[in-house]
């Protein structure tokens, strides 16, 4: 026995709350399942789709169909948008990356030309030594 069950026993039963009492005032005690019973009670259920003797019409497999294949189809069209984003994306970055190269590069590449100018320049003077 656990230990709340071994506590239930021992309370005398003048002590315990009598559940089947009522109020004084005559009202029952509100509490969430009464709440629930009653939206239960005003709920109407026209169709048990699910019951073993439903026998479901081509009209029933022609739109789980439809619902099926738009549920995939825009499935496919929503992760086909996704990666043509991010491929935009990396596509941005690539080319920004490539224009900062090709700036440095040219930098680069001046820099040496105007080097093998001077070099150039200076070799005449250095032959007749």
């Amino acid at each position: 026995m656990s230990e709340e069950n071994k506590n239930t026993e021992e309370q005398p039963v003048e002590n315990m709350p009598d559940e089947t009492a009522v109020p004084e005032n005559g009202e029952q005690p509100l509490n969430e399942l009464n709440g629930l019973n009653d939206s239960n009670d005003n709920m109407e259920v026209h169709k048990h789709p699910h019951h073993v003797t439903h026998k479901k019409k081509w009209g029933e497999y022609l739109l789980e169909f439809l619902m099926l294949f738009l549920a995939v189809f825009l499935g496919f069209v929503a992760e086909n948008q996704r990666e043509h984003i991010v491929e935009h994306q990396r596509e941005k970055e690539f080319m920004n990356s490539m224009l900062s190269d090709l700036g440095s590069d040219t930098a680069k590449s001046n820099a040496v030309h105007q080097t093998f100018s001077l070099i150039i320049q200076h070799i005449d003077s250095l032959i007749p030594l």
